[in-house]
């Protein structure tokens, strides 16, 4: 959805300090992290909120958010390189939901079979260097996530492509600025896993063995003074996103930020 300018909204928030994000604390995780330029520069903040969330309140919801007084004080954006406090209130948001709705790691079995050519025994074959939106393009998994013209892009469908963990799973692959990429696929899986069960909840389904995701994920974009993107800065990177994951059950929402400033957090 466009750019709208912000109006009041009934949803309150109260920020959880406490509550940290588990899988960017693992000592193994932190390690790939590092070694993609991710550390330091992605953030998980989870916050309550006070009203029952319904899906005809999406544009309630991120203008409420983003003018809370709550969230102005502890949420962090980039700001010529370093994590700053958001402090004022957005002027304008944008806004689109992300399709959740896969249940199983088995999405990514196209990727891991090896007549398809992106991997072969776990490992990811290489391909023809090239330069496509300033990422280094060297192996037929970024070619995937980055090469229209590539034969492997139409593995998964515009739809597919849209799926929130498809888009975790481009995140960690195609990492930061200095991003040492992988020889096996394994460690991008396993991230993506990770992130993806502890971000989103489920329940179960009137058919025996269903699931279903009860999340709702919304890909957003603020807006300052003069429409200048605030949150995350320069959003025209693929890679620099912010993603509120809404559990109306818990009446809680998870805020993943990405911001590539182009250093190294340590």
């Amino acid at each position: 959805m466009a750019g709208n300018k912000m109006q009041s909204g009934n949803f309150n928030f109260v920020h959880l300090p406490k509550k940290e994000f588990q899988c960017l604390q693992k000592k193994s995780n932190l390690t790939y992290l590092m070694k993609w330029s991710l550390k330091g520069n992605i953030k998980v903040k989870y916050y309550n909120f006070n009203e029952k969330f319904l899906p005809c309140q999406k544009q309630e919801f991120v203008e409420s958010f983003f003018s809370d007084p709550n969230v102005c004080a502890t949420f962090e954006t980039v700001k010529s390189g370093t994590w700053n406090i958001l402090r004022k209130p957005a002027n304008e948001i944008s806004f689109q939901q992300i399709p959740c709705t896969v249940t199983s790691m088995d999405f990514f079995s196209r990727i891991t079979a090896p007549d398809n050519g992106i991997t072969y025994q776990g490992s990811i074959k290489q391909c023809m260097e090239e330069t496509i939106d300033g990422f280094y393009v060297n192996d037929n998994l970024r070619a995937l996530f980055l090469d229209p013209s590539s034969e492997y892009f139409n593995l998964y469908s515009s739809s597919e492509r849209r799926e929130f963990i498809f888009l975790l799973m481009m995140l960690f692959t195609l990492g930061g600025k200095y991003c040492q990429q992988e020889i096996e696929i394994q460690p991008y899986l396993d991230m993506t896993r990770e992130t993806y069960k502890e971000l989103i909840s489920v329940h179960r389904g009137a058919k025996e063995n269903e699931i279903n995701i009860r999340t709702t994920v919304l890909k957003v974009v603020a807006y300052g003074k003069d429409h200048e993107a605030i949150c995350p800065v320069d959003p025209g990177n693929k890679q620099n996103v912010v993603y509120l994951i809404i559990d109306d059950f818990k009446r809680q929402v998870a805020v993943l930020t990405h911001q590539d400033s182009g250093n190294v957090f340590l």
